[in-house]
């Protein structure tokens, strides 16, 4: 993990691609740290598009494409700022792609039938307050970050 003395305000994200481009932490580390900072974000974010049980599937294609991107990722003049969030915005961008395109699938299958073993997860209960409230701290940091 990386640590967050003589960085100031900056965020996790901010310290992470800094210490990455400067060649201080591997890809990987760099990648751990950050799906650390935003699995829960992404995983609300998904979850306010789509039904509860493809959430963590789409979680996962997300953080698959974000692992493909992030191996080739390119540390411009933005990374010098601690107001940039290239990483969060860029998982944004994503989860709303894959959730689109989940939806559309889903449209397309419609009049299929389901099979004999398929139960809907129920919508009451603690996990749904929480995920609500992941949801709605997720929104708001969206808003700020990505208006």
């Amino acid at each position: 993990m990386i640590g967050a003395k003589g960085d100031g305000a900056s965020s996790v994200e901010n310290r992470v691609l800094r210490a990455r481009a400067r060649g201080e932490i591997s890809a990987d580390a760099a990648f751990e740290t950050l799906f650390q900072e935003y699995r829960r974000i992404v995983a609300s974010w998904l979850a306010l598009r789509v039904e509860g049980a493809a959430v963590d599937d789409l979680a996962q294609d997300v953080w698959l494409i974000f692992y493909n991107r992030f191996r080739r990722w390119e540390f411009g003049t933005e990374m010098e700022s601690t107001e940039a969030r290239p990483v969060l915005s860029f998982l944004f961008r994503t989860c709303q792609l894959v959730a689109r395109g989940h939806q559309r699938l889903a449209r397309s299958r419609k009049n299929e039938s389901l099979a004999d073993g398929d139960v809907k997860a129920s919508a009451d209960g603690p996990e749904t307050l929480l995920r609500d409230l992941e949801a709605a701290k997720t929104l708001s940091l969206a808003r700020r970050i990505c208006p």
